[in-house]
């Protein structure tokens, strides 16, 4: 007889423009049976450029556990828009490195793991939001005009500042 599981949480899928080529950032759940979140750098349409992986085992039986996950999946999607967006993986993407200089520099900046809230008797109050240096816009800049495909944004702020994040089906 099998054990029952939660379904794993929605994850995030963005397309980029970055330097004239366009990159996919994926983010997944993969559900408490294996308890980590992962995240993908796809290039040249689906190679592999970076992955990261996370593991929330230590919250599993949280009763926040959910909102702890979504959490660390918004955190670690976002890094990975701003490494790309900061030159991390140029070398890579123009073929003068390997994918291992770019793999170090972004494991030694990765943001810490997120730590639950203490439980309250009364209604949780949510999170802050994490700083960014700059208030999030709403509204994504106008398209320049030279950009060949107005559904793909440039890489030139965090994701936070050009368009909010969006769950879509993994």
């Amino acid at each position: 007889m099998s054990t029952k599981f939660a379904s794993p949480l929605l994850g995030y899928n963005n397309n980029v423009r970055h330097k004239g080529k366009v990159f996919h950032i994926q983010t997944e759940d993969s559900g408490v049976k294996y308890g980590h979140i992962i995240t993908h750098l796809f290039m040249d349409g689906g190679r592999i450029l970076k992955s990261v992986k996370t593991s929330y085992a230590e919250y599993l039986g949280n009763e926040r556990m959910a909102d702890i996950v979504r959490e660390m999946m918004k955190q670690q999607h976002k890094a990975m828009f701003i490494a790309l967006r900061d030159g991390k993986f140029d070398p890579v993407a123009e073929g003068s490195a390997d994918a291992s200089q770019a793999t170090r520099a972004v494991v030694a900046e990765s943001p810490p793991s997120v730590a639950p809230a203490p439980l309250a008797a009364t209604q949780p109050t949510p999170a802050p939001a994490p700083a960014v240096g700059r208030p999030p816009s709403l509204t994504p800049p106008p398209l320049p005009a030279e950009r060949t495909d107005p559904g793909v944004p440039d890489l030139e702020a965090p994701p936070t500042l050009r368009q909010p994040l969006r769950p879509s089906p993994s």
